[in-house]
């Protein structure tokens, strides 16, 4: 046997044939891990194939964020989202299905046709503020018939 007993510590002294060796240390956490080296592996893989796949006049939306697939798929998402005719009347067609329920605040359920209203002419619409009551007025429940009056003229 190469292990002996160390008597003044209690432990074993190493293996002779180990010494000056050195050990591959594990750990179980931190950045020297296997499961995070394979996690910033595929992050770095999903970060190349987003950063490959776009054309250069595209790359000024991932400045400074082309390490993080999330960040770079969540802003060229919401830019490419937000073109288009398709954006516009998908924006149209919430805004008029979307009524109030009885659970949501009024101040609420206002704030929120307001941006989608802001959505909308950020996309060049043209948005009056009757349009933006209408909206409200629409989509408010029954139970608020009788606060809603149009004056005819």
């Amino acid at each position: 046997m190469d292990q002996e007993v160390d008597m003044s510590t209690g432990g074993y002294l190493e293996d002779i044939r180990e010494l000056g060796k050195l050990k591959k240390l594990e750990l179980s956490t931190g950045r020297n891990s296997k499961a995070w080296k394979s996690w910033k592996k595929q992050q770095d893989k999903a970060a190349l194939t987003i950063v490959y796949g776009l054309h250069t006049d595209q790359n000024i939306h991932i400045k400074g964020i082309d390490d993080s697939p999330l960040a770079m798929f969540k802003t060229l998402t919401q830019y490419h989202l937000i073109k288009g005719l398709r954006s516009v009347v998908s924006t149209y067609k919430h805004i008029m299905t979307s009524p109030k329920d009885d659970m949501t605040p009024l101040t609420t359920h206002i704030e929120s046709i307001q941006k989608l209203t802001d959505l909308l002419e950020s996309l060049s619409e043209p948005i009056t503020n009757s349009f933006i009551a209408a909206c409200i007025f629409v989509t408010l429940p029954i139970t608020y018939s009788p606060v809603i009056s149009v004056d005819p003229g």
